[in-house]
């Protein structure tokens, strides 16, 4: 999609402009239409904008001004104040890029246009990236060693002296005013013009001592959007009608509540850090403990990773294994000690396989007959280790280990 629009404003007041979509390079991608400001705003989405001012709306300059850039700009309105028709508070002052000898061209237009057409392309929704005068957007052919373009349209002739100059006058005029402009660049004059014409009459310039070569125009606009790629010329949108002002303004109300929302999504996240630190602490509060528990109950362990799957896994091997598993072992030796009635278990230390009991019971006969009630389904085996009488109790460890 071609990335640019030019509009034409041939009148300021109207609420019509001509438009045309062209290329990079200034080459029209399509025809020159003519409609309202409202409708052109629809097809400017995505595309840049830039507005061509009439010549008579639009005093060009040179001034030169001694001192940097920034003293320059502010220096040159006081420097054309007995140039100028209007006071210099009601004038907007555009400035180019320094030349040689300090010398600054100058785009002056009437302030109250400014904000007219600030406020009605604000209203359509038109927000232009650059502006130029209607003279600076004719064509410069310096490859063809001429100086000066001009285009008779109608009763009306637009001329383009330089880079930065020109201006507009009446057809019945222009014999004599291009013989001023000669006089006046006596000490640069001129290699030629080239002068487009849309109709076929004739722009007499007899008396211009000037190299004139004519070429037809069958479409203004498309010979304006040329210029305006490529060649120079001032931006009018500076200071406060500047693509970044305007932007700055639009935005202006709406910062206090954009600072209030970044303030709150501030406070948001800095509450959500808070609360993840506390449940990271948490987290790892609960993993020391798990660990310390899995060491004291497993103590064989050397390297704890997971704490929580390691012991996931030591209790499913003690529940593991059949009838040599610590679950089912644990769970006929209890049977088998509430068999034999008034005996209290005291301690229990398991390893694979094995069990050891510290007990204690009524008499001697009793633990005979947990050990035949263990011995008896042949999977256990069980030794005394030790029966000592105590309190008129008979204390015992003995050993219970699983057969094969």
């Amino acid at each position: 999609m071609a990335k640019n629009i030019v509009l034409y404003l041939t009148d300021t007041d109207a609420e019509y402009g001509q438009w045309l979509i062209c290329d990079d390079q200034g080459n029209a991608v399509s025809e020159t239409r003519r409609d309202t400001l409202e409708n052109i705003a629809d097809q400017v989405e995505g595309r840049k904008l830039t507005v061509i001012l009439p010549a008579e709306a639009v005093s060009l300059f040179s001034v030169t001004v001694a001192g940097n850039a920034s003293r320059a700009v502010k220096a040159i309105p006081f420097a054309l104040e007995e140039m100028v028709s209007q006071d210099i508070e009601d004038l907007h002052f555009a400035v180019g890029d320094r030349q040689s000898g300090d010398t600054y061209p100058v785009a002056v237009v009437a302030q109250a246009l400014m904000q007219k057409l600030q406020q009605r392309f604000a209203e359509v929704g038109l927000r232009p990236v650059a502006m130029r005068a209607e003279a600076q957007a004719l064509p410069r052919f310096q490859e063809d060693d001429a100086g000066w373009t001009a285009l008779s349209d109608g009763d009306r002739v637009l001329v383009r002296i330089d880079d930065f100059s020109g201006y507009a006058i009446d057809r019945s005029s222009a014999e004599v005013l291009l013989g001023q402009s000669l006089e006046e660049a006596a000490d640069d004059p001129p290699a030629g013009m080239v002068l487009f014409t849309t109709d076929e009459a004739e722009l007499s310039l007899d008396t211009v001592a000037l190299d004139v070569e004519q070429r037809p125009c069958d479409d203004v606009l498309k010979l304006l959007a040329r210029g305006v790629h490529n060649s120079p010329a001032i931006n009018i949108l500076q200071g406060d009608y500047s693509f970044k002002q305007q932007f700055d303004r639009a935005w202006r109300p709406w910062r206090p509540a954009i600072a209030l929302a970044a303030a709150l999504v501030i406070a948001v996240g800095a509450g959500k850090f808070m609360e993840y630190r506390a449940v990271a602490s948490e987290l790892a509060e609960q993993n020391a403990q798990m660990e310390d528990i899995l060491r004291r109950t497993f103590p064989s362990i050397r390297r704890v990773v997971n704490p929580r799957k390691q012991m996931q896994s030591e209790l499913k091997k003690l529940g593991a294994g059949g009838g040599d598993g610590f679950v089912s072992v644990i769970k006929q030796v209890s049977d088998a000690l509430g068999s034999t009635g008034n005996t209290n278990l005291n301690a229990i230390s398991y390893k694979t396989g094995r069990l050891d009991l510290d007990l204690d019971t009524d008499r001697i006969s009793t633990l005979d007959r947990l050990k035949q009630s263990l011995e008896t389904g042949g999977q256990f085996s069980m030794t005394i280790d030790s029966a000592n009488q105590s309190k008129g109790r008979i204390r015992g460890r003995i050993r219970v280990e699983v057969r094969g």
